[in-house]
């Protein structure tokens, strides 16, 4: 497929190494020389300097020769404009992200069909989500959602009481019969492992575990990270992200929301209606002592400052908070904030990228998302009619190295297949696989 991206920044970036290594034509540009260098060096994808948002400059770049324009700069307009034109030129497929939320509400004066997207992004939409889901299985440092929540994969960083240590998964497995669960990644010492019944769990690894949604408690407790309840947190940040997060949960918990900017607090509270909203500074230690922070279930900060959140996410579990969760801006902050004792990081730029290749992918692709910390990707597929995948047992589809399959749903029911287990056309089926092997499996998904 040949795709033209417009914005080299942290998404455009990610989305091109991505793309460029599944043997896509990547055509990647943006107006700022410095980035448009970095890429150079690199990435194996052509890069232009040119503003996305001139139909000149896209003519030029052979928009009329691509199938698809993804356009994730940072201005929302420039995006637009970009759709717009390759809308005109003819392209198949366009995607945006785009911040503003009044583009797609369901009464907006002009929809996303009608500037020629088809499918727009909000990055802070989907950083919520995550955030939501990380609160109600606070026990995770990540939580993802398949086959509409009734499957998940939880990420659980294994600490010294945890009692799984030392064992491998197939005596695990023994120890747990009832339980039906796969073990799909293992993060080591920034290694990945894709393990099998023989290999061990070890102090400080991150595994990744999808099971029924139901199951997953009893996974979380197995592994020594029995769930415990979120009933009030305390997020800091009244941008986009805080606000919607407290408006996401405000109804259920106790919010506390703390923000110093006068007109952004103003703005939360026209907004939300049962949070409690508080102005002044989130790294204040009398401040947050005062607002209770030891007694919150989970401290979410969400700033426009990565550094900020990160040092106020080190403060407040030195406060006592038994989860906080951060949110940083570069994809690069993620190991490095993962070292240092807080649970979660929640990234926007990953979660764009996720939801953008979930759109992207064929072979009636679900679902993508990426596993923080690995090269390994968790996609969502439904078998087409005669294809690969259908015609033998999982073990004899030749999947490729290092694949699995960890969960099938078939007629409704959700199994943990074995190897043994068909796959039929209209399953849906979970398969984890590192990113250089997504289009070989997609390959067996299609006709």
């Amino acid at each position: 497929m040949k795709i033209i991206i417009i914005g080299a920044g942290e998404v455009g970036f990610h989305l091109a190494k991505m793309l460029s290594e599944e043997n896509h034509d990547v055509t990647l540009l943006d107006i700022d020389s410095e980035k448009c260098q970095h890429a150079r060096e690199h990435l194996d994808v052509l890069v232009l300097e040119g503003n996305g948002g001139s139909a000149q400059t896209l003519s030029d770049a052979g928009i009329k020769k691509m199938d698809m324009l993804i356009a994730v700069t940072s201005i929302d307009e420039v995006n637009i404009m970009s759709c717009m034109f390759a809308n005109r030129l003819g392209v198949e497929t366009k995607v945006a992200r785009v911040r503003n939320a009044e583009y797609s509400k369901p009464r907006a004066l002009i929809t996303p069909s009608q500037l020629g997207i088809d499918k727009m992004i909000h990055p802070e939409e989907e950083a919520s989500k995550q955030i939501k889901n990380l609160i109600r299985r606070s026990a995770a440092s990540e939580v993802a959602e398949f086959s509409g929540g009734r499957i998940q994969l939880v990420g659980i960083k294994l600490r010294e009481e945890s009692p799984i240590i030392g064992k491998s998964l197939q005596k695990i497995a023994l120890e747990h019969p009832d339980i039906q669960y796969r073990t799909v990644a293992i993060s080591r010492d920034g290694e990945t492992i894709m393990p099998s019944g023989a290999d061990t769990f070890n102090l400080k690894d991150h595994v990744y575990i999808i099971a029924k949604s139901e199951d997953i408690p009893e996974v979380l407790k197995f592994a020594g990270k029995e769930q415990q309840p979120a009933n009030n947190i305390m997020i800091l940040g009244a941008g986009k992200i805080g606000r919607r997060v407290a408006q996401m949960l405000e109804d259920k918990i106790s919010v506390k929301l703390i923000e110093m900017n006068s007109a952004k607090t103003e703005k939360a509270a026209k907004m939300l209606k049962n949070t409690l909203i508080i102005k002044g500074d989130g790294t204040d230690i009398d401040l947050l002592k005062d607002e209770g922070i030891s007694e919150v279930d989970a401290f979410i900060a969400v700033t426009q400052t990565d550094e900020k959140n990160v040092i106020s996410g080190i403060l407040a579990k030195d406060l006592g908070v038994k989860k906080a969760i951060v949110h940083v801006t570069r994809n690069d902050l993620i190991p490095v904030v993962n070292q240092i004792g807080i649970e979660s990081v929640v990234s926007k730029s990953a979660a764009t990228v996720d939801a953008i290749l979930k759109y992207i992918r064929k072979g009636e692709v679900v679902s993508v998302i990426s596993l923080e910390g690995t090269d390994v990707e968790a996609i969502e597929l439904i078998p087409q009619l005669d294809s690969k995948v259908t015609k033998k047992p999982i073990k004899d589809c030749n999947f490729p190295a290092g694949s699995i399959v960890g969960a099938q749903i078939h007629v409704n029911e959700i199994t943990i297949p074995t190897g043994d287990s068909m796959i039929v056309p209209g399953d849906k089926v979970i398969v984890f696989t590192r990113t250089e092997a997504i289009s070989d499996l997609e390959k067996l998904f299609s006709p």
